[in-house]
């Protein structure tokens, strides 16, 4: 019963301090994004599994050209998606 109480308490004390989390629209326009780094800069790097790599400006925007672009040598991929194509990126 001392086990039941104690976790009883647990949960109402973890739901009591529960976050609230607002999402924002920030970018549109990516097509399977699957990761994003910065370069310590103002701008991130969105890495999109067709083979892409996109930069995204501080206020959203999406510059035209590409940043990388190996499409051409990356799998296709299906509608329903898999794990297969650029799937990140790093910065040294």
């Amino acid at each position: 019963m001392k086990r039941l109480t104690y976790l009883l308490m647990c949960f109402i004390l973890t739901l009591s301090q529960a976050q609230v989390l607002d999402l924002e629209l920030f970018a549109t326009g990516l097509a399977r994004p699957v990761n994003i780094k910065h370069a310590n800069d103002s701008r991130l790097f969105v890495v999109e599994q067709e083979g892409t790599i996109t930069v995204v400006d501080s206020d959203g925007t999406l510059q035209i050209q590409p940043f990388l672009d190996i499409s051409s040598r990356v799998y296709n991929i299906g509608p329903i998606g898999d794990e297969r194509g650029l799937l990140g990126l790093a910065f040294h």
